[in-house]
């Protein structure tokens, strides 16, 4: 789109600031999808994004896992809404930019009165320069206001207009009508600047939809739209209301009346409105934040195969380990009897009364171990029941 024109420096301050803000965010969302989605850097990250969408896709099947029709379809699907989404121009405005851009006014228009109209942000800030003229006892009416062209006022010849500044007297350096501009015109040009920024980084976060792990940021991206859709709703319709109690219940008593000052009575009510525009804002961040995504797209195929194997191998390691540990303890404590029954051998024969055959529970340990008792470094063998009695006969004897 073309850069944006040059306003007449003889148009109002705020009618000025809200044209250049409403501009530049047109121009955010606009140009930024088309150098994200044609430029260099978005084309990379999106065939990026499909190489490794794809990948995952492939390496499930090289896994032995079978991908269903279901699955399968779901899947195409998926990757054909994000290249949709994030190249072409015609998808992106008729479902995100224009329903961002337009919506917010037409949803007000259903809520507000028949005698209110939603005033967008350039009509908004026009009808405020008129109030606070009108309010000062210098300026247009509304009326003459109504009249005029919509949308901001261009300069032909920029050197015969003087400029509109800001003179000391000015009701916007009131705190009435500082309120009063940021209640209505400086909110509503924050959230179109958002919706803009927004808008224009969409073909990122569009491609990130493609993955289970950053389908959150996505969802994120989506919460933020639906919040600063609400929140322009919001804001229109309150704006719209808030002048149209300006213009009935502060102007129209006083119009026949020439050089009355009535900013004062702007405090209150600014102050109210600017109230009931925060508490719209909260809860419309509250509700956007409530927003799930994720049960609608469907998952990315995942090589089931790989967390199976896995989960197997983990449980033979546990498994092999723990019988290890069980088979090492085994072991000690069969050393440490062994090294007991020495021992006593050992006494034995130091004392005289000669090698005993060890007791059977000393047998079955050596045996399960794999080793008998040695005494002095030659091996022990178990003696025949027969001649293990004699030898006891006779050492009752003697």
């Amino acid at each position: 789109m073309e850069a944006c024109p040059q306003l007449d420096p003889a148009v109002p301050v705020a009618e000025r600031l809200a044209a250049y803000l409403d501009c530049h965010a047109e121009h955010f969302g606009q140009d930024g999808f088309a150098h994200l989605s044609g430029g260099w850097f978005g084309q990379a990250i999106l065939v990026g994004a499909l190489t490794i969408f794809v990948a995952l896709i492939g390496y499930r099947l090289l896994l032995g896992q079978a991908i269903g029709p279901r699955a399968a379809l779901l899947a195409a699907l998926r990757a054909g809404a994000v290249i949709a989404f994030a190249t072409s121009w015609p998808a992106y405005d008729a479902v995100v930019y224009g329903l961002l851009t337009d919506g917010p006014a037409e949803l007000a228009s259903q809520i507000l009165p028949a005698d209110v109209g939603p005033l967008p942000l350039i009509d908004a800030a026009r009808r405020v320069d008129s109030d606070l003229s009108t309010l000062q006892g210098a300026g247009p009416s509304r009326a003459e206001m109504s009249s005029a062209a919509p949308g901001p006022q261009l300069s032909a010849d920029h050197g015969t207009s003087a400029p509109a500044l800001l003179s000391r007297d000015s009701p916007l350096l009131d705190l009435p009508g500082l309120v009063l501009l940021t209640s209505t015109v400086g909110i509503g040009a924050a959230l179109r600047v958002a919706a803009g920024v927004l808008l224009g980084f969409g073909p990122i976060f569009v491609i990130l939809a493609l993955f289970d792990s950053t389908v959150g940021v996505f969802e994120g991206w989506i919460r933020a739209l639906l919040a600063t859709f609400l929140g322009t709703a919001g804001a229109i319709a309150v704006t719209s209301l808030e002048l149209d109690f300006i213009e009935s219940g502060l102007i129209a008593p006083f119009a026949g009346i020439a050089g009355v000052n009535r900013t004062s009575s702007l405090l209150p009510t600014s102050v109210l409105f600017a109230n009931v525009m925060v508490v719209i804002l909260i809860l419309a961040a509250v509700v956007s934040r409530a927003f799930r995504l994720r049960g609608l797209i469907p998952s990315t195929p995942v090589p089931a195969n790989v967390l199976a194997i896995s989960h197997r191998g983990a449980t033979h390691v546990r498994t092999a380990t723990a019988d290890l540990e069980a088979v090492s303890r085994a072991r000690s404590v069969a050393d440490a009897v062994l090294r007991l029954g020495r021992r006593e051998a050992v006494l034995d024969v130091v004392g005289g009364s000669g090698v005993r055959s060890p007791s059977p529970l000393f047998d079955r340990i050596a045996q399960a171990s794999g080793s008998g008792p040695t005494h002095q470094g030659q091996a022990t063998r178990r003696r025949p029941a027969s001649s293990t009695g004699s030898l006891r006969r006779r050492d009752k004897l003697t």
